[in-house]
């Protein structure tokens, strides 16, 4: 192939999608040319070397979570458990709070301004409200997208990692959202969710990585849908949304995204 060169073969049933997207990432110009049994894959001679370490990365990634770990939802239980911990703790609290909700039992889970908590010593109340969802249609939806965007994080970032993220991005968006709408009766995952979007939409505009990231028209999608529900859209068929936490949330993840994505870029070009 003239002005590329051959650097590697990759399987043919190979998931190149992460690969080609970090690429992209990185401005390295790629073919991959199918063959019988596998792909070859060609770049621009002075990118070879960087092409050679995210291939390097993207292999071990693939032997230590396969992509299917992601995306087949038939895989055992217990080993997605083993693999996501805090993922699956999150959401049983979730639904545990949704139980609470319907029950009327969740005084103690509503969040309290900043003033009282230092009256009570309720410190909890600046995180609890992310658990409480009050519909099924609320839950089901922030939980499949916590589970779609969340465990990529998990993954690549740790666990301890992502409880501190989720904490700090649970209580900006509780704060936030009562700062927007002074109430107390407001819950739900959707401002940490967003957050997660935030995150994963920052750190790949500083950083390459091939499970941290969110599809473009994905991110835009959901920035729209935060938009819409601001202008209060939905509130004329009786959908109440917590704008303050979306938007809250959101922009408290791409921070962290942002500084994580610059962090983790500058310790790459350090070694």
């Amino acid at each position: 192939m003239q002005n590329y060169v051959h650097i590697d073969n990759i399987a043919i049933d190979s998931p190149t999608a992460s690969l080609t997207h970090v690429l992209d990432l990185q401005g390295v110009p790629w073919r991959l040319v199918d063959k019988q049994q596998y792909q070859e894959l060609w770049v621009a001679p002075s990118f070879k070397d960087l092409a050679l370490d995210i291939l390097r990365q993207w292999r071990h990634h693939q032997r230590s979570m396969p992509v299917s770990t992601f995306n087949n939802p038939l895989k055992p239980l217990l080993q997605q458990i083993k693999i996501f911990p805090v993922t699956f703790v999150v959401m049983a609290v979730c639904l545990l709070g949704t139980l609470v909700a319907y029950a009327r039992v969740y005084n103690l889970w509503l969040f309290n301004p900043l003033g009282v908590l230092m009256q009570t010593g309720e410190w909890w109340r600046l995180i609890t409200p992310v658990f409480l969802h009050f519909g099924w249609f609320h839950i089901v939806f922030n939980l499949l997208m916590f589970w779609y965007f969340g465990r990529a994080i998990e993954y690549a970032k740790g666990k301890f990692y992502f409880v501190g993220l989720i904490v700090l991005l649970g209580m900006a968006s509780n704060i936030i959202q009562y700062w927007y709408t002074p109430s107390i009766s407001f819950g739900g995952l959707s401002g940490v969710v967003y957050g997660i979007v935030g995150f994963l939409g920052l750190y790949q505009q500083f950083a390459a990585h091939p499970v941290l990231r969110i599809e473009k028209p994905l991110f835009v999608v959901l920035v729209a849908w935060l938009i819409a529900g601001m202008t209060g859209v939905f509130s004329h068929f009786g959908i109440h949304i917590a704008n303050g936490a979306h938007l809250g949330g959101l922009l408290v993840g791409c921070l962290c995204g942002a500084l994580a994505g610059l962090i983790d870029r500058g310790s790459k070009n350090a070694r």
